[in-house]
């Protein structure tokens, strides 16, 4: 078993699959942050967007799992 990072995308507050997983939790927070500013406009302000959300997780799973460096 792994412990790695798992990078959860939610629509409307539902969890998406297939999750990604990652060794480095800053490159997940990277992924994360890139996905819940992308529906942010006008360029000069930002605005919350609940309909798109992502977070990182620690989990374990299976060597068989892709992993992202």
């Amino acid at each position: 078993m792994l412990l790695v990072f798992a990078l959860t995308v939610y629509l409307d507050g539902v969890p998406t699959e297939p999750k990604t997983y990652w060794q480095d939790l800053n490159r997940c927070m990277y992924f994360a942050k890139t996905i819940r500013r992308q529906n942010y406009f006008p360029p000069n302000k930002k605005y919350n967007s609940p309909e798109v959300a992502a977070n990182c997780l620690p989990v374990y799973v299976s060597k068989d799992i892709r992993v992202w460096k």
